[in-house]
């Protein structure tokens, strides 16, 4: 007799749309496939096999594990969801009338299990060369049964047999390969063609200090008055070459005369990626519900481990060290960054005429963004694998933060007609967070992440060796060449309510069989867009970013 235990999930692969989000959870379904197969004989016929399945769970499972140099290893429980797929009642299997036949017998019990939405993305990172470590997430199924013997139950009611049994045989266990699913996440996609912008208000901070960059500073309550409005994209996609930067600078509280005095003369900009490894999950864990402790390695094991957790579990290594690393990456082409001369070209003699209390002076730059980064040249970081790009998100051991560092020079002449005063220069320094997404309509997997292994068969069950692949970035997500419903979060609001888009005009009713949709007008424009772009021309008559945030301080 064999029995054979198989899960099937519709996709290997879960998107997840928006940041993430406890209240929000999504469905994966499926089914576990149970064959029964009778065993070959040489001296009789085959027996027909008769179980009673007594249970069938359903597991989801995910985890995340670090192996470093620093720490060795740490490993942390995400989260256990599981499901029982039979009822309480035991109910009987056989593949009597087909035990000669060459096919097994083969039962589909379907599942649908609620994903949590806060769940962060497959992903590996760290020491890849021994195992797969990282973020991942595994589907395992149990089934309990007991056999009915053919010679004792022969002819007998089944209700007797189910009544017999629990005195009379054993139950067994058999337990399914573990099948992997691939957690994506997405960004929702923007309502136009193109993010919004958000808007930072920058105040400048500090006293400036005689260096030898600039010998004769500023004075304070010169620079104090500069008032700066940063732009930069709400959401930055990976899958773009470069993303729009606006920065705005007026002195409204400086006379007109003082102010001409007060000129740009050059902008740098560096773009970073920092990747951060921390062996202590207690931050994440106060965000988001992690399980206990006690659920938690190494009071309970992971069922799919790295090979280094093995020496944990037997006690050769010791509790690993807390540290929190940051690896820091430049994600502008070929250099680290940019400078930007506007004393030169189109932008002179727009500087030239100095700023104005009333006036913004404004720049626009198309940040260029690399899709994919050069080896480093440490050593050292060797265990961290190779630089690519990524995705800002948060995880319990590996977070990812973008980030855009502005230095603006600034060029303050204040010799009135007929003095002689050393021409006084500072720099204002300001750092803008980004947020790198992936966008759900693209056909390939995160830029410069090479997939080493496709998925099996249907069910994807792990391989044997699976624990020696190298490191192994999350599927290719498949186009969408099929209508698909929305998400919820596209359409209602957390509280419920239904998202409304008035920008957009309800066809008119029609006897027609072909109604045409009317033309939209100024006067189409809700009233959201209609106080927003209100509220911006008067705070900036020259340029119109939306969603003002913070204040930010920048270094003198």
């Amino acid at each position: 007799m064999t029995i054979k235990l198989e899960i099937h999930p519709l996709s290997s692969s879960l998107d997840l749309l928006g940041p993430p989000d406890s209240s929000s959870a999504y469905s994966l379904s499926g089914h576990v496939s149970i064959s029964l197969t009778s065993s070959r004989s040489l001296f009789e016929r085959r027996r027909a096999v008769r179980i009673l399945l007594r249970s069938l769970v359903i597991t989801f499972e995910g985890q995340a594990e670090l192996v470093s140099q620093e720490s060795s290893y740490a490993a942390v429980r995400l989260c256990t969801i599981s499901k029982e797929l039979v009822s309480k009642t035991t109910v009987e299997l056989s593949n009597e009338g087909h035990e000669d036949g060459d096919e097994p017998c083969t039962w589909h019990v379907m599942f649908d299990l609620p994903i949590p939405g806060w769940l962060p993305a497959s992903d590996t990172y760290g020491d890849c060369r021994h195992g797969l470590a990282g973020t991942q997430y595994n589907l395992y199924a149990t089934v309990k049964f007991a056999n009915v013997e053919d010679a004792h139950y022969a002819g007998g009611p089944s209700w007797l047999s189910t009544l017999c049994n629990p005195f009379t045989t054993k139950n067994k266990i058999v337990n399914a390969a573990a099948c992997r699913m691939y957690l994506n996440r997405f960004a929702l996609p923007p309502r136009g063609e193109s993010f919004r912008p958000s808007s930072y208000s920058i105040k400048a901070s500090g006293q400036p200090l005689p260096s030898e960059a600039h010998p004769h500073p500023i004075p304070a309550d010169i620079v104090s008055k500069i008032e700066l409005l940063a732009s930069v994209p709400q959401c930055v996609s990976m899958d773009g070459d470069k993303f729009p930067f606006s920065l705005n600078m007026r002195t409204s509280s400086l006379s007109e005369s003082q102010a001409a005095k007060l000129r740009v003369s050059h902008m740098s900009l560096e773009l970073q990626q920092t990747d951060q490894y921390s062996a202590s999950a207690s931050a994440y864990a106060a965000s988001y519900p992690v399980p206990h402790q006690r659920e938690q390695p190494p009071h309970k094991a992971l069922r799919t481990a790295h090979p280094v957790g093995s020496l944990y579990d037997i006690g050769l290594l010791g509790t690993p060290v807390q540290f929190t690393f940051d690896d820091v990456h430049s994600l502008l082409p070929g250099c680290g960054g940019v400078g930007i001369s506007l004393e030169k070209g189109d932008h002179a003699r727009k500087c030239a005429e100095g700023m104005h209390p009333t006036r913004w002076f404004t720049m626009e730059i198309d940040v260029p963004l690399a899709r994919k980064l050069p080896r480093r040249q440490d050593e050292t970081l060797e265990w961290t694998g190779a630089p690519r790009l990524r995705a800002s998100s948060q995880g319990p051991l590996f977070s990812v933060r973008h980030s855009m560092r502005a230095t603006v020079t600034l060029v303050y002449d204040g010799a009135d007609a007929g003095e002689t005063v050393p021409v006084a220069t500072s720099t204002l320094s300001f750092t803008l967070p980004l947020n790198l997404v992936r966008l759900r309509g693209a056909p390939h997997n995160c830029v410069g992440a090479a997939y080493s292994q496709p998925p099996s068969a249907p069910g994807c069950p792990l391989s044997p060796d699976a624990s020696a692949l190298p490191a192994v970035a999350m599927p290719p997500t498949h186009p969408y060449h099929i209508p698909e419903l929305p998400a919820y979060s596209q359409l209602f609001y957390p509280n419920g309510d239904v998202k409304h888009d008035d920008s957009i005009p309800l066809p008119l009713y029609t006897l027609s069989p072909s109604p045409s949709p009317p033309t939209p007008t100024l006067s189409d424009v809700s009233e959201e867009d209609e106080h927003l772009t209100s509220e911006i021309s008067c705070l900036l008559p020259d340029s119109s970013p939306s969603n003002v945030h913070g204040d930010i301080g920048a270094a003198l």
